[in-house]
């Protein structure tokens, strides 16, 4: 399967679902694939390569999975946040780069970096 292929399909079920899981998605980015905005679906499609192993120069999720972080909280917003660590990784070590991911608005941060992505403007 094609990085874009896969955007697509998630892009297409993940508007799809959303009102099943009372989120209401961005406007802009709730229409069909061809009218989601260039750098969005340049940001899918890239997610996709990385998922999909053909960027070899980024991380492979694929060795990396989400857990609940019950004890970690956003700086933004105070709620819990998930960490996407190394599979089978149960206390994050300095060798692998670990992330903590809020659902709720939207930042990244990574282990020892820190904020690699704002939350979303609200």
């Amino acid at each position: 399967m094609k990085a874009e292929d896969l955007a697509r399909l998630f892009h297409t079920a993940y508007e799809k679902l959303a009102p099943d899981y009372g989120y209401k998605t961005r406007e802009e980015s709730a229409v069909d694939w061809d009218n989601v905005p260039d750098d969005n679906k340049k940001l899918m499609i890239a997610t996709c390569e990385v998922i999909l192993g053909g960027a070899p120069h980024l991380i492979d999720l694929r060795d990396y999975a989400l857990q609940e972080a019950e004890k970690s909280y956003c700086p933004h917003c105070e709620k819990n946040v998930h960490m996407l660590a190394p599979r089978g990784m149960e206390i994050p070590s300095d060798t692998s780069p670990f992330f903590f991911l809020c659902s709720h608005c939207g930042v990244i941060l990574e282990s020892g970096v820190g904020e690699v992505a704002p939350p979303e403007e609200r």
